[in-house]
């Protein structure tokens, strides 16, 4: 009995401390392990930073890589290219000292050992032996990882290596490329140059050959034309000879024949019939001339009569353009008092009591009912309100119209074609002559530069006097009734009469004239009394008074003649009409 007992205490004597040493090295062993799972951790980070290096960078399989061609770069040098990065030898990079685990599990093991000084030797023995074990185990898995991890980084550098040698070779195979592109770019372009030189040269060698062949053919008919003159002058002459040699063989056989009597008869009748003939040959030329001259004349006054018409048509239009605007002012000023009418009337009404004012309608004027007979009608307006002679008014409309055909290069290419400023296709354009189109333009802008008072202002001053009047007095007090343009405005601006009546306002085409300067010298080419004498005096034509047409004036300046009683004019009836 009392030995099972005191086996039954020694087991359970060492299981308590069996169950003590376990408690004890627990802590122990779980580092171990602790440390193998973040070895295992480290490593499956790794191999993800790899993968998501490689899917950043774009790079595959080594292997697929040599297999694949490379892009922009031939076959043969892309193999060349990658067996030598694969005879380097990767870079070596500095080694990063890590934790050593043997000392570690050393320390660990004193702390056991101090722990555990009253413990019998061979269970210390096992555990330590035990604990030997796991640490060399752990030891050993480590080094594993280490050095796969030194591979992976390794091969992680070759293949980074590679990556660069590869794009390294393919930008300078791109270099070589864009050079050798350069180079054939020159090339055609030298070969182009050369080209054209060549052409060049062989245009002017044709151009020199033709040169070369024209002055040939000028010297070959100079050469022609003198030698045939040469022969002409030598045909000439001997037909002189053979003309004197006839001649006088005829004579000595008329002297031989005749008698002296009947030689200077012979003679006589001869120079009767040369002087005939020259006589005959005289009255031919005569005759000639006297036809020329006649054709010349009937041109000319075909020509004159030509301008006069044009004249004249071109004074209707300005006459009937001064006509349409006064009737225009007028009407505007009709419509300006009716509505001052209306107004004051309406002033009137309001003033009356109200019960009037309900039982008496308002009277409406009549003005303002009936269309008056000077204000166009909308379908008046809409055909162009044309007058009876031919003349077509300019609506706002056509007006707004020319100023953007002569402003608006745009406007003027999409209507008229037209890429610069051409009068003749703007007239064409409006249907009217060039003349009426730049007259109504200088109209319009001199409105817009100094409003309508302008125009108002010079009618009513010059209106009992015209230009041509004041032309037709300075030359008739000039010496011999003649002058230049220069001479006839000075006259003008002497005479006191006409000093108030002059329009001393400037064209904006020309600048450094007044309109008067430039409306004389418009009477002196366009009126037929005054003629151009074909002679200059300081570089202006010199003007002559020819009396002798003066039927064909207006009959107001016909009159003013009349009055005026000028040496050599015709005597002018009550009415301005030459009574010869």
């Amino acid at each position: 009995m009392g030995r099972e007992l005191q086996s039954q205490d020694r087991q359970q004597h060492e299981q308590h401390s069996e169950g003590k040493r376990k408690r004890m090295l627990e802590p122990q062993a779980q580092p171990e392990q602790q440390e193998g799972t973040d070895l295992e951790h480290q490593l499956i980070q790794i191999t993800k930073r790899n993968r998501k290096e490689k899917r950043q960078r774009g790079i595959e399989d080594p292997r697929q890589q040599q297999q694949a061609p490379e892009q922009g770069v031939g076959s043969q040098l892309g193999q060349q290219q990658q067996q030598q990065q694969l005879e380097r030898k990767p870079k070596k990079r500095r080694h990063v000292p890590e934790v050593d685990i043997q000392t570690e599990h050393k320390k660990q093991k004193k702390q056991v050992d101090s722990r555990e000084l009253g413990r019998d030797a061979p269970q210390q023995r096992e555990q330590e032996e035990e604990q030997a074990k796991q640490l060399q185990k752990a030891e050993r898995k480590a080094k594993r990882q280490q050095k796969r991890e030194e591979e992976a980084r390794q091969q992680r550098e070759q293949e980074e290596e590679q990556v660069k040698q590869l794009q390294k070779a393919e930008r300078k195979a791109k270099r070589q490329q864009k050079r050798e592109e350069e180079a054939r770019q020159q090339r055609e372009q030298e070969e182009e140059q050369v080209k054209q030189l060549q052409k060049a040269e062989r245009k002017a060698k044709r151009q020199q050959k033709r040169e070369e062949e024209a002055r040939q053919q000028r010297e070959q008919e100079e050469e022609q034309a003198k030698q045939l003159q040469k022969a002409e002058r030598k045909a000439k002459r001997q037909q002189k000879r053979e003309e004197e040699a006839r001649q006088q063989r005829e004579q000595e056989e008329e002297q031989v024949k005749q008698l002296q009597k009947a030689e200077r008869k012979a003679k006589r009748q001869q120079k009767r019939e040369e002087e005939a003939r020259q006589q005959r040959e005289q009255e031919e030329e005569q005759v000639k001339q006297l036809q020329k001259a006649e054709r010349k004349a009937k041109r000319q006054q075909k020509r004159e009569e030509e301008a006069r018409q044009q004249r004249e048509q071109e004074e209707e239009q300005a006459k009937q353009l001064q006509k349409a605007e006064r009737k225009a002012k007028r009407q505007q000023k009709h419509e300006e008092e009716a509505r001052r009418q209306r107004e004051q009337e309406q002033e009137e009404e309001q003033g009356r009591p109200q019960q009037e004012q309900q039982e008496e309608p308002e009277a409406i004027p009549a003005s303002s009912l009936e269309p008056s007979a000077s204000q166009p009608t909308p379908a008046s307006a809409a055909a162009g309100a044309s007058t009876p002679g031919g003349f077509k008014f300019w609506s706002e409309a056509d007006a707004a119209r020319l100023v953007q055909c002569v402003e608006d290069d745009q406007y003027r290419r999409q209507h008229l074609g037209e890429a610069t400023l051409d009068w003749k296709a703007v007239a064409a354009h409006f249907g009217r002559s060039t003349q009426a189109v730049r007259s109504k333009y200088r109209h319009l802008k001199l409105v817009e530069e100094h409003g309508t008072e302008v125009f108002a202002r010079g009618r009513s001053a010059r209106a009992p006097i015209s230009y041509s009047y004041m032309a037709l007095y300075a030359l008739s007090t000039l010496p011999d009734q003649s002058g230049t343009g220069s001479e006839v405005c000075a006259v003008v601006e002497r005479y006191p009469v006409f000093q108030p009546r002059l329009d001393r306002t400037f064209r904006p085409d020309c600048t450094g004239v007044f309109r008067w300067q430039q409306r004389i010298r418009e009477e002196l080419s366009h009126q037929c009394i005054f003629r151009a004498t074909g002679t200059k005096r300081g570089g202006e034509m010199v003007w002559q008074l020819d009396l002798s047409s003066i039927d064909e004036i207006p009959r107001n300046l016909r009159k003013k003649v009349a009055e005026m009683k000028l040496a050599g004019a015709p005597h002018m009836g009550k009415h301005g009409n030459s009574n010869g």
